[in-house]
């Protein structure tokens, strides 16, 4: 079974170095945009520089979901026990493991596979209240959950 702590630190450390990443892409965006001159040529100027606000306005929002993704990673608990699952909970079934936390989708850890999802995605809403035992649709397929950590 894949450790929930390393898989909860390794998340963290992917979306830290996505901040990064769109830090450093929207640091240089603004200096570009700050370095062009107005030349005799003013709406190539104006495009140029609201090509680059688009940019940036798009990197923001992108800065946004990491950091939204980021201080929800960062609350759960990797020790906390679950009976039904909720956020933060790793469960085990006959089509993967899940861990209920943010939409990232298909994520290795230790040589093993693992979904994380959102609640509100909709197999993340199939499975938040259902506890070890109780089966779920997927696929079109009945599903055993397994375990709930």
């Amino acid at each position: 079974m894949i450790n929930k702590s390393s898989l909860l630190s390794s998340l963290e450390q992917h979306l830290l170095r996505q901040k990064q990443d769109f830090d450093k892409q929207y640091q240089a965006i603004l200096e570009s945009k700050n370095s062009d001159t107005k030349s005799s040529m003013g709406d190539k100027y104006e495009t140029s520089r609201e090509m680059a606000q688009g940019e940036l306005d798009k990197l923001q929002l992108s800065m946004h979901h990491i950091q939204v993704h980021l201080a929800i990673v960062q609350q759960l608990n990797p020790n906390a026990a679950y009976q039904k699952i909720d956020l933060g909970a790793l469960v085990s079934t006959e089509s993967g493991i899940f861990l209920i936390a943010i939409p990232l989708g298909k994520w290795n850890i230790e040589d093993q596979t693992c979904f994380i999802i959102s609640a509100q995605s909709p197999i993340g809403q199939q499975l938040v209240g259902k506890e070890a035992g109780d089966t779920f649709i997927f696929q079109n397929k009945p599903n055993k959950i397994f375990q709930v950590f």
